[in-house]
């Protein structure tokens, strides 16, 4: 049963990406040559295309900081007194407000 869910996710995300490239194919040939003369793209070099700019704009993936890092987890801040020192703030907040 794992193997159907994971096979279906796996279809699923596929799916979406090709959707994805499709659209992105689409508007990049009804305007782009319009606009600015450039040539048509075929499905493969537009996800060429997006592949490329991933790369260049959002990096590999390897987000050293985040794993590195100090973790910023909902459970972490949780832990951490994050609620209370919220609280403490914001009546610190009301009463500075009350004052003026």
């Amino acid at each position: 049963m794992k193997a159907f869910k994971i096979a279906g996710l796996v279809v699923l995300k596929l799916a979406v990406i090709t959707l994805y490239v499709f659209v992105v194919m689409r508007l990049w040939n009804w305007l782009m040559p319009s606009i600015f003369g450039i040539t048509t793209l075929t499905f493969w070099q537009t996800l060429g295309v997006l592949l490329l700019c991933k790369l260049l704009f959002l990096g590999s993936g390897w987000n050293y900081r985040r794993r590195y890092g100090p973790p910023h987890s909902v459970k972490h801040r949780w832990k951490s007194g994050f609620r209370q020192k919220w609280k403490e703030k914001m009546c610190n907040r009301q009463t500075d407000n009350d004052e003026q």
